[in-house]
């Protein structure tokens, strides 16, 4: 009988193969764990959306992943996040603001009266500024202006009433439009 002699440690190398399959695999795994988190994210997502709904009738969108909420109702439309954008409805007479980026805005069809209403953020004052000369030239009419560390002024043009805030700390603007009736 022959002895052989047993290695001391064993040597393990790994062949190009066995690493391509333990990459696939950790691939894989992220994938599925990435997935789960956005079908988690979605169920939440839903669970919110009809809770709110079943409470007030309106048709609710959340959307976790694009940070964006709409809402639709007989009473208006709201839509508040990354997508948001300046309101189809709104009338020709208002100019679009076109600095800074829309995070929220509202239509509402009160039956009183409809409003609008812009949020937008990262604006400067000289966009600010030429908003309203923009807004003076095409026949809108300056009211009251307020100005401290938020800057306020109405303007009125018809049946319209529009409210322009600009907060110099945030920078962020708030335009509000409603209709007016004429007494």
């Amino acid at each position: 009988m022959t002895d052989t002699p047993t290695p001391s440690s064993p040597k393990t190398t790994l062949k190009p193969t066995s690493l391509l399959v333990i990459a696939i695999v950790a691939i894989l795994i992220l994938a599925a764990f990435y997935t789960r988190t956005v079908a988690q994210r979605k169920f939440g997502d839903n669970i919110v959306e009809q809770a709110i709904e079943k409470q007030t009738g309106a048709k609710v969108d959340i959307d976790t992943q694009d940070e964006t909420i709409k809402i639709k109702s007989e009473e208006g439309e709201m839509e508040i996040g990354a997508t948001a954008q300046w309101p189809d409805d709104m009338p020709s007479d208002v100019p679009k603001f076109s600095a800074g980026s829309i995070t929220a805005a509202v239509t509402n069809n009160d039956q009183s009266q409809k409003t609008w209403t812009v949020m937008i953020q990262n604006v400067d004052k000289e966009s600010v500024d030429r908003y309203k000369a923009e807004l003076e030239n095409i026949g809108w009419q300056t009211g009251d202006q307020v100005s401290y560390v938020v800057s306020f002024v109405t303007f009125t043009k018809g049946n319209y009433k529009l409210n322009l805030a600009y907060d110099t700390t945030s920078r962020g603007v708030s335009l509000s439009l409603e209709t007016v009736s004429s007494n």
